[in-house]
């Protein structure tokens, strides 16, 4: 409740300042646009229900109206409605649920924003409400990992209700921005309410801050992601059923061999246990190894045992950085925007946590990109690679269904570092051609974090249906609007 009645706070003196100033507004026209996307993905990866994604169909068609309104040059009021037709995955024959074509409306964007200073060059902005964020000007797929992730349990996105062009988020809460050194250094400091990720509601504070000198631009930011929870249980997840998990200071040896199940790509070799080592394990898979080793079950059952208590809160980071070497040698025979390259890196989780999270350098995804040269053929064709080396499956069905950062289909017992990596590259190509005024085209070809829209619940599937090199999409795309 203080965190909304800040934000109640904030409106209110927003409301003030402009009540005060307002004498003049001016409505632009309403902006109308259209996007078409067409795409299939040819070949994937089966989600939980092991539905084979090979050959499904991409589509998403979406309109938007947006009115903007100016007041007395200072204030911008934005609001926008829309909605999309989208299919959904799997497209099961004989099961009408799944086939055809849905229909979701939803808000674009409901938002005031107010310059300080003067209008052109702001010394400081003031945003509330929903609003589109995006902080890497470059990325065109992947990155944006400080807002597109979570820590526990670690994972990162790309695209949503859009594939293409969809390198941001939705944020709903209150941005507060400020210039220094003629605009040369920005700070942004965000307070925003969880909406895409559980539990709901939560506010998260991030500060981001860039800076440009000529033809570098370096940029960081730390996000305390749930640090403002409505119910601080909410976060937590200790006892779990068949999903606890247990810690012991010291456990008898074993040795076990490995079957590898259908989500858990574990190497077929025996896991060893020496004797005194400290352990932590699932309750399944105590049961597992009870089941194989009957004579170490009057040993397990009288250790002395922590129950680990999980939470989904935690610290992110990021950095950033691009050259563009036109800034220093322009060459009229390319496009603005050819030859230059970026970089993102974050670590999800500044803190371990013990079974899954043990280790900072499995919570850093890194991304590098380059738009090619296409001598003015295209507005921009980039290509960007990812790596994301962590052990654990690309999965938040649990933390989307009972809000556990856990995974499901998941032992503890076969977990190792070897677990998981097909899916550790990642990559994308993006193109984009402006035809007329207002008609614009866009391609992507990708390997990247692609969760399909699950016909059963209409909700993105927990699981990416791109986990190895040669999993792969594409979409065309056609904007039109005025």
């Amino acid at each position: 409740m203080r965190n909304l009645a800040a934000l109640v706070s904030v409106s209110v003196l927003l409301a003030a300042v402009v009540s005060a100033r307002a004498q003049e507004i001016i409505r632009k026209p309403l902006a109308i646009g259209t996007k078409i996307e067409t795409g299939q993905v040819v070949k994937g990866e089966p989600i939980k229900s092991g539905d084979d994604p090979d050959k499904a169909f991409l589509s998403r068609i979406a309109v938007s109206l947006t009115q903007e309104v100016t007041v007395d040059q200072h204030l911008e009021i934005k609001t926008g409605v829309g909605g999309v037709f989208y299919t959904v995955f799997p497209d099961v024959r004989g099961n009408a649920g799944s086939q055809g074509v849905k229909f979701g409306p939803g808000i674009t964007q409901a938002q005031a924003a107010y310059k300080f200073g003067d209008v052109e060059k702001p010394s400081a902005i003031l945003r509330v409400g929903f609003f589109p964020y995006k902080y890497n000007p470059d990325a065109k797929n992947l990155g944006e990992y400080l807002l597109r992730s979570m820590p526990y349990p670690s994972f990162t996105t790309t695209g949503s209700w859009s594939i293409t062009d969809a390198a941001f988020v939705r944020a709903q809460g209150i941005q507060a921005t400020f210039f220094n050194f003629d605009g040369k250094l920005k700070h942004d400091f965000l307070l925003t309410s969880e909406r895409d990720f559980r539990p709901t509601g939560d506010f998260t504070p991030s500060y981001l801050t860039e800076f440009t000198a000529g033809p570098f631009q370096i940029g960081a930011g730390i996000s305390l992601f749930h640090f403002l929870p409505l119910d601080g249980d909410r976060l937590k997840s200790r006892s779990m059923g068949e999903y606890s998990v247990y810690h012991y200071d010291a456990f008898p040896a074993f040795t076990v061999n490995i079957t590898p199940g259908t989500f858990d790509d574990t190497l077929a070799t025996p896991v060893v246990h020496e004797a005194g080592a400290s352990l932590t394990l699932l309750s399944s898979d105590l049961e597992a190894l009870r089941n194989e080793h009957p004579e170490l079950a009057g040993a397990i059952d009288s250790l002395p045992r922590d129950t680990v208590e999980y939470t989904t809160k935690g610290i992110k980071l990021m950095a950033r950085a691009s050259f563009d070497i036109q800034k220093i040698v322009p060459l009229s025979f390319l496009g603005p925007q050819d030859l230059k390259i970026y970089a993102e890196a974050a670590l999800l989780g500044v803190e371990n946590q013990p079974g899954y999270w043990e280790k900072r350098s499995e919570r850093v995804p890194f991304m590098v990109g380059i738009n090619l040269p296409t001598f003015k053929k295209l507005d921009v064709l980039s290509f960007e690679m990812e790596y994301y080396g962590s052990p654990l499956p690309d999965d938040q069905e649990q933390v989307l269904i009972n809000n556990r950062p856990i995974y499901e289909n998941y032992s503890m017992l076969t977990h190792s570092s070897d677990n998981n990596r097909h899916d550790d590259w990642k990559w994308s190509l993006y193109a984009s051609k402006t035809v007329l005024t207002g008609v614009s085209l866009r391609a992507q070809v990708a390997n990247d974090h692609l969760r399909p829209i699950d016909q059963a619940t209409t909700n993105f599937s927990g699981m990416t249906v791109m986990r190895n090199p040669r999993d792969w999409y594409y979409v065309v795309t056609v904007n039109f609007g005025i």
